[in-house]
């Protein structure tokens, strides 16, 4: 890549529907709102204990420090103000509009609030005991857990099962054929995939379930389905990228609706990691393992529209955590290991660019022109 800028340190970036916000470190912390294409609009200085920024809701964000510091504000994107959020507790999400959940320092339990922060009842289910993981449901007050035995002999023991977090009553309870690894909720349903016989991995197999949130009726489930990656297209489809193809899936039916081979000779694997009003945005890696890749596939064909050989300053190391569509057709990226993080644009269009495409007349070159 050639034409890069705003080579700067954030920790991460969060988008709205119009406004980007960067959190920035430097010889003061500040929290950057910026348009869609990155025109600064506004920003504050704050308090330098804080290191990390979330999206709360559709106009707040959560500001947190590190590990042991109890300083939160939560900022409104309207008002453009802060307001500090009781040290009792470290918020940890919300659901929906109504509810959120809190740890509590000195009691040392997880309660559920109000969305005025008022303590509503401690939440007995869920979390990380007894040999169990789970999740909440983003918008209805439901805790998703699922179950491993630790005997690796008792490997066909597994299942999902749904709390009421309002009365911590169960409310389903569905058998499954292994460990929950990937999941992601798309509107009434989780979807997630499986592993088993983690302990015999000649005999190891994996799955692919969509389950229905409010009844454990099992909507669609692929056997045998190795699942590396799973991405929320929209409320209707799911990509999923199953050893080197990428899958394009219908929520409600599990029917393919499109799939694609990726590999080429020069190129070993791609992992699709996030989907964009354009197409589809991968990381992948050369044959020879020397390089990185990024690029985005067509959304319509999963071809590969365009992908780059990255190198900033010298630097081959590839660590995308944000990858954002700028309106002008652009790409605000952000790449490091913790800590390094750096912000830089990248527009894939620009003809001092394009001659250091991977892509020649549709076709994956082997980068001869970077040697």
């Amino acid at each position: 890549m050639i034409k890069v800028g705003i080579q700067k340190y954030s920790d991460r970036i969060i988008q709205y529907v119009d406004r980007l916000y960067v959190l920035m470190f430097g010889h003061e912390t500040k929290l950057i709102e910026y348009d869609k294409n990155y025109m600064l609009l506004f920003e504050t200085i704050i308090d330098s204990s804080i290191a990390y920024i979330r999206q709360f809701d559709s106009n707040q964000i959560l500001l947190k420090g590190n590990v042991g510091c109890k300083l939160k504000l939560l900022f409104n994107i309207d008002s453009r103000e802060a307001t500090s959020v009781s040290d009792e507790f470290s918020i940890r999400s919300k659901i929906g509009d109504k509810y959120i959940i809190a740890y509590h320092y000195d009691k040392e339990k997880v309660f559920l609030l109000d969305n005025l922060l008022n303590v509503i009842k401690p939440i007995e289910v869920g979390g990380t005991k007894n040999n169990t993981r789970s999740v909440t449901h983003p918008k209805k007050p439901i805790e998703i857990e699922w179950y491993r035995r630790l005997d690796p002999t008792d490997f066909k023991d597994f299942f999902i099962r749904a709390y009421d977090l309002l009365t911590d009553n169960l409310i389903w309870k569905t058998g499954i054929d292994g460990r929950v690894i990937l999941k992601i909720f798309i509107d009434n349903y989780i979807i997630f995939s499986t592993r088993s016989n983690e302990s015999m991995p000649s005999e190891q197999t994996r799955s692919l379930y969509c389950i229905k949130v409010e009844t454990g009726e099992i909507q669609w489930f692929k056997y045998n389905f190795h699942v590396y990656d799973l991405l929320n297209e929209s409320s209707d489809t799911v990509i999923v990228h199953s050893h080197d193809t990428t899958y394009r899936i219908d929520v409600h039916t599990g029917s393919v609706i499109l799939s694609k081979e990726n590999t080429t000779d020069v190129l070993s694997s791609i992992r699709p990691f996030f989907v964009d009003d354009e197409g589809v945005l991968f990381v992948g890696r050369s044959n020879n393992m020397a390089d990185n890749r990024f690029g985005r596939l067509s959304k319509e064909t999963f071809d590969i529209e365009w992908m780059y050989y990255y190198e900033i300053e010298g630097n081959k190391n590839l660590f995308l955590h944000d990858m954002i569509l700028l309106e002008d057709g652009r790409y605000l990226m952000r790449n490091g290991l913790q800590g390094h993080e750096r912000l830089f644009i990248f527009d894939p269009d620009d003809p001092e660019n394009i001659p250091y495409r991977g892509i020649s007349n549709g076709e994956v070159t082997d980068y001869t022109n970077l040697n």
